[in-house]
């Protein structure tokens, strides 16, 4: 289906963005505590934003609607939060942050879950951040090239690259086997609880589940599917991204 994954139709996919605030001059006045930088419907700020749910603070999370991309974010204010003037960016009341993985973690930390998504002790913590580092490494790799390549080769008219795309698919193949295998030990990646690792996991996967992992790759996985679907149906995850329409067909 390369002619439906039109960035007009991906529009139709994604969840509604988040509006708050006006930004281009970066103003600090009236904003929340805490204000996100970026483009519309970025997971990398869905898997914040839903942080920042279970930790009780959506409340003081802004993110400007109109922040224009490859103009706001080269300016010299923008780039004392960025320094090389990336998305996502966030304004805390100590200062800028970047990179979307230190933001994920300032909100789980400051929110008042943050021994339930950091862990308590240096091994909890660690095995999140091992499992987090497994999202990153494999899953987020595969996925710039598996889910996203129709609609990237079709409007950006950019060669397919048929052993790259090979290559993503079997990286992901091996990724969801790992963790099929792993979840018949364990309700989550790490334990009996949820942790910030499985937000990472399920916010990673939001736009691939609903463009190209298909029912046809999903049929081998029915843990990680319903371990999906589970993360899916918590409110937290709802009041961020809403209903999360798992994809037929490829």
């Amino acid at each position: 289906h390369r002619s439906l994954l039109s960035p007009s139709y991906l529009v139709r996919l994604l969840p509604p963005f988040h509006p708050i605030v006006n930004l281009p001059a970066l103003a600090t006045e009236n904003m929340s505590k805490y204000t996100i930088y970026t483009y519309p419907s970025n997971y990398r700020v869905d898997m914040a934003l839903i942080a920042a749910e279970f930790g009780g603070i959506r409340g003081d999370v802004s993110v400007p609607p109109d922040f224009n991309l490859g103009v706001d974010n080269l300016t010299e204010d923008f780039k004392k939060i960025s320094p090389l003037g990336f998305v996502p960016a966030m304004r805390t009341p100590e200062g800028g942050l970047f990179e979307s993985l230190a933001i994920v973690r300032y909100l789980a930390r400051v929110g008042n879950s943050s021994d339930r998504l950091l862990g308590a002790t240096p091994y909890e913590s660690s095995l999140i951040d091992a499992w987090i580092d497994f999202t990153t490494c494999y899953v987020f790799s595969a996925s710039k090239v598996y889910a996203l390549f129709a609609f990237i080769y079709d409007d950006w008219e950019m060669p397919y690259d048929a052993e790259a795309f090979n290559k993503a698919k079997e990286m992901m193949a091996k990724a969801w086997t790992t963790l099929e295998g792993h979840l018949k030990q364990t309700p989550y990646m790490t334990g009996d609880k949820l942790t910030l690792a499985d937000i990472v996991f399920g916010a990673t996967l939001l736009y691939p589940i609903k463009i190209s992992l298909d029912a046809s790759f999903r049929e081998g996985y029915p843990g990680v599917c319903a371990y999906l679907r589970r993360l899916y149906d918590m409110p937290e995850f709802k009041n961020v991204v809403g209903e999360v329409q798992f994809v037929e067909k490829f």
